[in-house]
């Protein structure tokens, strides 16, 4: 499968970024558990900066918008104070990950604590496949248009891109879309991109390790291309069936 070619047509190339453009093994190993000792270490300096201030306090809404609904949230000790309780939860659900309704300031909370790292250079730069940047720099001087659709923070996305072990990949990006512009499993999501841009869902090619988000591209009417790549969760025999794969962007040939 690593030697077939695959030529494309769609002028917008839409990409997911954790296990597409950066290992999933960076960030579960070292971006995730950076984060969550960093929470653990610096609460208190951190709730100092507003912003950071500020995404908490949305994420308390949440959780009691949570509980109202009888949405799973982590159980609560008696004898927990209010940061304690704010503390755990914000750790519990960053260890949820996809699975988590909080997803979206989860990031926010992640993404800044993750950004200052990056530019303090207490973090490695993002570990990116090799075939990526070959890729987008062919792309790009086919007349393609690039976009990554991420559950991190359009901002968060421009420093990590710009921070990388093949440098900066972000100069090739028209925009970073995050998840104010829905969930990525849901097909309104991509239609709203869609709209974004001004062009046709049947224009954009979207490639994700995802499943689950190639099914909502798909029923929008995008181009979808599963990318299966080491260390990325394995695939059912029924997604096979279902959606076409590659193992590398360079199997990617842009027609003129």
């Amino acid at each position: 499968m690593a030697n077939r070619k695959i030529k494309f047509s769609q002028k917008i190339v839409l990409l997911d970024n954790e296990g597409t453009i950066v290992t999933c093994n960076y960030v579960k190993n070292v971006l995730m558990k950076f984060a969550l000792n960093k929470l653990k270490k610096d609460f208190d300096e951190l709730w100092k900066i507003e912003k950071f201030r500020s995404a908490v306090e949305k994420l308390k809404e949440k959780f009691a918008e949570n509980i109202a609904n009888n949405i799973q949230v982590r159980p609560v000790s008696e004898n927990e104070t209010e940061k304690e309780s704010l503390l755990k939860n914000v750790v519990w659900h960053l260890q949820l990950g996809r699975e988590s309704n909080v997803l979206h300031l989860m990031r926010d909370i992640e993404g800044y604590i993750l950004k200052n790292a990056l530019l303090s250079k207490e973090l490695p730069k993002l570990e990116v496949f090799e075939d990526v940047k070959p890729a987008l720099k062919l792309w790009k001087e086919k007349g393609r248009k690039l976009y990554i659709y991420s559950s991190a923070g359009e901002e968060e996305q421009s420093y990590f891109c710009a921070y990388t072990s093949v440098g900066n990949i972000g100069k090739y990006f028209s925009k970073f879309f995050d998840l104010n512009m829905g969930s990525k499993t849901d097909t309104t999501s991509f239609t709203a991109i869609a709209k974004f841009i001004n062009c046709s869902t049947n224009d954009i090619l979207y490639i994700t390790d995802t499943p689950k988000e190639a099914e909502a591209a798909k029923k929008a009417g995008c181009k979808v291309l599963i990318i299966d790549r080491p260390s990325n969760d394995p695939c059912t025999p029924d997604d096979k069936a279902k959606f076409e794969f590659i193992t590398s962007f360079d199997q990617l040939i842009p027609e003129e």
